[in-house]
């Protein structure tokens, strides 16, 4: 039996768990259709937790939990490729502005649209065609130009355009911060490059490693990707800590993982493909990987494939096949809160749920309820702390 004195000296460990180690790890889902046919793909979220993307049909989307999904409403004759970015520029309509690619009369060009209608991205000369990427809350747009000669990574800052020109020849502008620094691809498979006030940083792939992609970026210019294998290993998960590069750990071994955004907090999403050729969300915790799909609240009916965007507030942007009906679809991850001593959910902390917490000890578990990726005393000691048995 658990008495009154062993429940005081478990709040005693209890105090002297740092705040900062508590975490988020339980998320209601929304789940939403991306418009027309096809496939719904997620590309980014503001901080107000409203997603832009894409789908298979080449339809460009924002949702909102007010508005659901929206197709990006542009004149007749324009085909919407994507919608790629969206900052927090909130206009009088509620949305922030959306960046992407469209398409007109067989020529690609990418766009800032908002509620004072469209503006579109032009090329430097003799480029011809370019895309919106990324978009900050300056407004500023990180990108890519090119013609059939020639490619670089673009700026737009207003009506001025810069090509991103360095030493190495750069590719795409792959994600860009607050600051305005960028994160891109180069001509040189093992090399990804970091712009920041017209200062270039080029960060090597690990040796072996056959490419590195970055794609998401914080605005302490860390940033994560994958690095590319050949043949058997395929792709890994990377971190750029700002002084090295390394690989996170994966879900289960020998699966391929890669990473597609980090939030200022740390904390990293992206997907991984297990030996069973399953495809599964992954939220990285202090380098812990979780599967994100375990830790949903309410939502039995969505397999939630990939992790594409996570914001400062901890919502997470993904997408994956619902079989409510049938498709591929988009989701929106909020999170409740710490973990819940309850875990049977039946009102009360008891010893069936200290029996529980005891049969998941040493490892990541529903358990786990300050989230630092292990089941151990300091679980224990809040479970024990907020003791309610009937």
């Amino acid at each position: 039996m658990i008495n009154r004195r062993l429940a005081t000296a478990a709040a005693g460990i209890v105090g002297c768990v740092s705040s900062s180690v508590l975490g988020q790890c339980w998320y209601t889902v929304e789940v939403f259709d991306g418009p027309g046919p096809g496939y719904t793909f997620v590309n980014d979220m503001n901080e107000a937790g409203q997603i832009v993307g894409s789908t298979s049909g080449d339809v460009g989307w924002y949702w909102t939990p007010s508005t659901g999904v929206v197709a990006m409403p542009f004149a007749s004759g324009v085909v919407v490729s994507s919608a790629r970015g969206i900052n927090d520029i909130l206009g009088p309509d509620g949305i922030g502005q959306i960046t992407g690619e469209l398409v007109s009369a067989g020529q690609g060009n990418g766009y800032v649209y908002d509620d004072s209608g469209l503006r579109l991205l032009m090329p430097t000369p003799p480029l011809v065609s370019a895309l919106g990427n990324a978009i900050n809350d300056s407004g500023w747009v990180a990108g890519r130009m090119w013609s059939p000669a020639d490619t670089v990574a673009g700026l737009w800052i207003g009506d001025q355009v810069t090509g991103l020109r360095g030493e190495v020849e750069t590719e795409l502008a792959d994600d860009m911060n607050v600051h305005g620094a960028i994160v891109g691809r180069t001509s040189q498979l093992t090399m990804a490059f970091i712009w920041d006030g017209g200062q270039f940083t080029i960060v090597k792939a690990n040796p072996g490693a056959f490419a590195i992609q970055p794609s998401g970026m914080n605005d302490a210019n860390q940033f994560v990707g994958r690095h590319v294998y050949l043949h058997t290993i395929g792709s890994r998960a990377v971190l750029w800590t700002g002084a090295e590069l390394i690989e996170l750990e994966s879900w289960e071994a020998d699966a391929e993982t890669q990473a597609h955004d980090i939030n200022n907090a740390g904390d990293i999403v992206g997907s991984t493909t297990l030996n069973s050729n399953e495809d599964r969300a992954v939220l990285w915790r202090n380098g812990v990987p979780f599967g994100l799909q375990t830790m949903l609240v309410g939502d039995s009916q969505t397999d939630l494939w990939d992790a594409r965007v996570i914001n400062d507030a901890g919502q997470i942007a993904c997408f994956g096949f619902d079989h409510r009906v049938g498709a591929i679809v988009g989701a929106r991850l909020t999170p409740m809160g710490n973990a819940t001593p309850d875990l049977n959910s039946d009102g009360y902390i008891d010893t069936a749920d200290l029996d529980t917490l005891l049969a998941a000890w040493g490892g990541p578990s529903a358990a786990d309820l300050n989230c630092d990726g292990d089941t151990d005393s300091f679980d224990l000691a809040l479970l024990l702390s907020q003791w309610s048995a009937r």
